[in-house]
């Protein structure tokens, strides 16, 4: 089919309608303001991007076959409006429905399953990129009163962090864990059934410092564990040759040079960490 103008032309009209039904698109976003159905506007989110990065790939090709036939290109500025517009909705329901499934799966493990530390990382990332859109939906109030209910449940999750900062520690161990009874007056014991979210339930939150000394102890312990582990491993694979030791009817370890390498290097480790 050999493209004549009037073709061309049909085929930007087309083009066009197709960018206005995605700005009416848009416009619905405007009036999702339910936590509940974060998932679905993520979904319908992420559909009409991807339309309109397709769209951002057809645009060019218009161009590009505009300046063969030397016919002057057209620009699309609905196109790359509605991507700048939909971006901060996209990081919306992106953030949101992120925070609402971890903080899902954190609080149905059982307690020191993940580590603290990327919990924290996480959340507070999440906290940054909130707080930053609240200021963005101001003329929007669903959207703004969206953005303050995710901020506010980041935030009173953000209050728990010691507990679980110290009772998610994945170095406790039993001997810690009873210290942690002994203080609390009851016992507690990590198993399957004992969630983070039963540890928050329990209102532990006056008992903190306490904790932190516990935990700070067998975040050591826990790390000493680990090198331990690791001077085993290195070992492994160490072949030990002997070799006749003259005629005397004894044997002595040859090619000792890599021993040791890994022995002075293990010796100098051990002294640094237990010393």
């Amino acid at each position: 089919m050999i493209l004549t103008f009037d073709v061309f032309q049909l085929k930007r009209i087309r083009f066009q309608e197709e960018l206005d039904s995605y700005e009416k698109q848009m416009e619905e976003f405007q009036f999702f303001g339910d936590i509940e159905d974060l998932p679905k506007y993520l979904k319908r989110a992420q559909t009409l991007d991807a339309k309109l990065q397709a769209a951002s790939d057809k645009a060019d090709k218009f161009n590009r076959e505009e300046e063969l036939f030397e016919w002057e290109t057209t620009n699309y500025p609905l196109r790359k409006q509605l991507s700048d517009k939909l971006a901060p909705y996209l990081r919306l329901y992106e953030s949101g429905a992120e925070f609402l499934e971890k903080r899902e799966m954190w609080l149905s493990s059982q307690v020191g399953t993940h580590d603290p530390d990327t919990i924290d990382l996480d959340v507070s990332n999440l906290y940054r990129t909130i707080f930053k859109l609240e200021k963005t939906f101001n003329d929007q109030p669903i959207p703004k009163g969206l953005v303050v209910e995710v901020k506010e449940l980041i935030e009173v999750f953000k209050e728990k962090m010691p507990i679980i900062q110290t009772l998610g520690n994945p170095g406790l161990r039993d001997r810690h864990w009873e210290k942690i009874s002994e203080i609390v007056g009851f016992p507690i014991r990590p198993n399957g059934e004992l969630t983070l979210q039963k540890v928050l339930d329990m209102n532990l939150e006056e008992y903190v410092p306490k904790f932190e000394l516990i935990s700070e102890a067998a975040s050591k312990e826990f790390s000493l564990e680990k090198n331990l582990e690791k001077m085993k491993s290195e070992w492994a694979d160490m072949e030990f040759t002997l070799s006749s030791y003259r005629e005397t009817g004894t044997y002595v370890i040859s090619s000792v040079d890599e021993i040791q390498v890994l022995l002075d290097d293990h010796i100098i480790k051990t002294q640094v960490n237990y010393f």
